[in-house]
């Protein structure tokens, strides 16, 4: 499990997890419109495997030289969603909630479109 260092006034740091950063991306994404399911994208699933977690969330949160974050995020998407207006709505989405409920900074959020779900 990776920690984000995140210096406190005086009083020390406070230490978030990769993984709750992964929780407050997938809410985030999960509640934006058109996304049917967040699903495993390659970086999470690779993640998955070197880290020996569990389950694998889709989402990969990986800590930059910079002290950013980057996220990746494999969804599934309903035909005829338009797929470069919802990435960026996730995009903005996820990067509000990570900053907002972490003040963690956030140099990119990848989005990977794994599936198209058909309706008859």
């Amino acid at each position: 499990m990776s920690m984000n260092p995140k210096t406190v006034s005086k009083n020390g740091k406070v230490r978030i997890s990769d993984e709750v950063v992964a929780k407050v991306a997938y809410c985030a994404a999960k509640e934006v419109e058109g996304v049917v399911d967040i699903c495993s994208s390659l970086p999470a699933y690779l993640d998955s495997i070197i880290q020996k977690k569990g389950k694998n969330t889709g989402i990969s949160v990986k800590g930059l030289e910079d002290g950013g974050l980057r996220i990746d995020i494999g969804i599934t998407v309903n035909y005829g969603t338009v797929i470069p207006k919802i990435s960026k709505n996730i995009q903005e989405a996820v990067k509000a909630a990570v900053v907002s409920m972490t003040g963690l900074k956030v140099d990119c959020v990848n989005i990977h479109v794994m599936s198209v779900v058909f309706h008859d």
